[in-house]
């Protein structure tokens, strides 16, 4: 039995070995079957992988060939590995020229160390508004650049290689240098004093702009001479040489430039703006025969200069001088600075005119003062509203007053108050645009009266419109003084006659005329013949007794009493129209008393020359003489309907009205002469009330007995 078992036992380990490797088999096919969809899996992801791969380099490699922005990468010894085409433009060559080639080979710069300190500290370097210089291209100057240098790690964290982005910021930096260059430019306009102070710091900026190592500003005189007003650079033996070159006499391109007349062999070295440009005066002359070298003075070339321009300056269509630009090496001026310093030009040439103006304005004033202030005559100029705004030493001393006392204050401030109105009566005048000649008393700062000529004309400002008044003032005190004793002695004796001529002859005359009255009366009787005799020289001697009044009343018009003026006023309308068979009236709505009979006698001997005038030389038929008051005056008028004064008398050429005006300056008076509405002539005398030469010696009283019409 124990066999049997046994094989049964043995049987069922087969069965069970057997199932496991059924199993096993079964696991293994499972394993196999996963494994090879594994890398079937593996296989597609890879594929998958490197399509993209391929993919992202296509469109980096289409970013860095088409980008605008110049790109560079760099190996770790910063050899070029790849440009693209914007780097190579810029360049100027093309990007098959770069790999394998140094950087800084074609682009020497400060850079190589920091390039490198990116290699060692795998950090970005960051570079603002850079110069740059193309060895290949020096004519175009420096170029500005924002650079950003990147380093690229490899899965060691190693740097493999560097990407350099570059950006031209050259236009935004000129910008930035010409407005500044322009901010400083009017910054010394407004600092400076003086036309040699300003372009000696026009030196300075336009040394630091030009990076040349001599810099002249050429101003033309008035002899035609062009000196450097101002430098720095050139030495001894060439400033001695063309300091003074003439436009007229001397031949060279600078003279040419500053006239605007360039030769034909200049043209090629010409800007639009007329500059004279050579950056390598060697090879420029070496092209020119010797006819053409002979219109150059050759000083530049012999100092060594290879870099040369002349930059005309200009205000407006006037040449003013020139820029001289000047330096030992070639290539310094490229053609955007020199565009900016055509700008910068004009502008120098306008602060140049201005310093000019005002210093001529200056020394203008300086003569102004010189002789406003050295003048014997006063100087008085008042506003428009009358007040003080100018007075010289003469016309202060005048008033015994300070200028600053003056200033501001009215005119008729320094007046005799009496006389006031007739002041505000000429500014009305100078409002009118009439300019005239009068004489005015003021009161001294002690009280004293001064007496002063008046030539008063008035000012208009820009627009025409009235401005003030300017008068030139003589003190004519003593000249009065002279005068009113001469007049008051001549009308003394012409009353002194007149009176003699009433009192004694006019009295001898009647008593004549009675006599000879009483002889004709005695020889009636005894002879017809010697009757008619003694009537004929009784009635002469009554027309020259007649006489004899008459001629006293002309020399003694006026009554020595407080109405005796309007008396004589009134007695001489009768007299006119008595003795030259015309109307003439007297009407008085004021009674003039004047205590001062030398004063009424000027009224008087003013009325009886209008009066004459109207009727010999305006052959008048109606007359009218009329008092009235207006303003805190007293206006004394003669109308007449005559044919008019001639305009020679009324711009006083005549001796009457030049007469008039006088013996109506005497008295603090006025005298405007007018045609009359409906033909004729009006003469006014403006009187001031309350004073004629001193306060209290005039006076208008309300209409009374006298105020009649005669």
């Amino acid at each position: 039995m124990k066999p049997i078992k046994k094989a049964a036992r043995g049987k069922e380990k087969v069965a069970r070995l057997r199932a496991g490797l059924a199993r096993a088999k079964d696991a293994l096919r499972t394993v196999r079957n996963g494994a090879a969809a594994s890398v079937a899996i593996s296989d597609e992801r890879l594929q998958s992988s490197e399509l993209d791969l391929k993919r992202h380099h296509r469109i980096l490699d289409a970013f860095f060939e088409n980008s605008v922005t110049p790109l560079v990468l760099l190996d770790r010894d910063l050899n070029f590995i790849r440009v693209n085409e914007a780097y190579a433009r810029c360049s100027h060559r093309r990007a098959s020229d770069f790999p394998g080639h140094d950087h800084f080979e074609f682009h020497p710069s400060e850079f190589r160390p920091k390039f490198a300190q990116v290699v060692h500290s795998r950090e970005p370097y960051r570079a603002v508004a850079t110069p740059f210089f193309r060895p290949n291209h020096p004519e175009e100057g420096a170029t500005y650049w924002n650079l950003h240098c990147a380093p690229v790690l490899d899965e060691a964290g190693r740097v493999e290689c560097l990407v350099v982005a570059f950006e031209e910021v050259t236009g935004h930096k000129h910008a930035e240098t010409r407005l500044k260059a322009m901010n400083a430019l009017l910054g010394l306009f407004a600092s400076k004093t003086t036309r040699k102070s300003y372009l000696d710091g026009g030196i300075e900026l336009l040394s630091t702009l030009s990076g040349c190592g001599a810099v002249g500003i050429r101003m033309l005189n008035t002899r035609g001479e062009i000196p450097y007003e101002s430098f720095c650079g050139f030495n001894e033996e060439f400033l001695k040489s063309e300091c003074w070159l003439s436009v007229y006499k001397d031949q060279c391109v600078c003279t040419r430039v500053v006239l605007g007349q360039p030769d034909p062999q200049d043209k090629s070295m010409l800007t639009p703006s007329g500059s004279f440009v050579c950056n390598n005066t060697l090879e420029f002359v070496g092209r020119l025969t010797e006819a053409q070298k002979a219109r150059f003075r050759g000083v530049c070339i012999r100092q060594g200069f290879k870099t040369v321009a002349v930059i005309p300056i200009r205000y407006g269509s006037q040449a003013f001088g020139a820029i001289h630009l000047a330096d030992k090496r070639p290539n310094r001026l490229d053609r955007v600075l020199v565009e900016f310093l055509e700008t910068m030009a004009p502008l120098i040439g306008e602060a140049v005119y201005r310093f000019d103006v005002e210093e001529a304005l200056r020394q203008s004033e300086n003569r102004y003062r010189r002789i406003v202030e050295t003048a014997t005559e006063g100087i008085w100029i008042v506003d428009r509203e009358g007040q003080t705004t100018f007075v010289n030493r003469r016309m202060a001393a005048m008033l015994g007053c300070s200028a600053l006392e003056m200033l501001g204050r009215p005119l008729d401030n320094f007046m005799d108050p009496a006389l006031r109105a007739a002041a505000q009566f000429a500014l009305e005048r100078r409002r009118e645009g009439i300019a005239e000649q009068h004489d005015l008393k003021f009161l001294r700062k002690d009280g004293a009266e001064v007496w002063a000529f008046f030539s008063t004309t008035p000012i208009y400002d820009e627009a025409g419109q009235y401005d003030g008044a300017l008068a030139m003032v003589a003190d004519v005190t003593e000249r009065r003084r002279l005068e009113h004793e001469v007049l008051s002695a001549s009308d003394e004796t012409s009353r002194r006659i007149g009176q003699d001529l009433h009192d004694s002859l006019g009295q001898l005359l009647v008593g004549l005329t009675f006599q000879s009255k009483e002889l004709e009366r005695k020889l009636v009787a005894q002879s017809a013949e010697d009757a008619a005799e003694a009537a004929r020289i009784a009635k002469a001697a009554k027309e020259a007794a007649t006489l004899a009044r008459a001629l006293a009343h002309g020399l003694c018009p006026v009554q020595v009493t407080p109405g005796g003026l309007m008396e004589a006023l009134r007695n001489l309308a009768r007299r006119t129209a008595t003795t030259y068979g015309i109307a003439c009236t007297f009407t008085a709505r004021v009674s003039l008393v004047m205590h001062d009979t030398v004063a009424a006698s000027h009224v008087y001997q003013i009325v009886q020359e209008a009066l004459t005038n109207a009727v010999r030389h305006g052959k008048a038929r109606r007359v009218s003489i009329s008092v009235s008051a207006a303003d805190g005056r007293v206006a004394l008028r003669v109308r007449d309907n005559g044919r008019g004064m001639p305009k020679v008398d009324v711009e006083d050429k005549g001796l009457g009205l030049r007469t008039m005006r006088y013996r109506a300056g005497m008295i603090g008076a006025s005298i405007k002469i007018s045609p009359a509405p409906k033909g004729g002539t009006v003469v006014t005398c403006w009187l001031p009330t309350g004073g004629s030469q001193e306060p209290g010696k005039m006076s208008a009283l309300p209409p009374g007995p006298a105020a009649k019409r005669t």
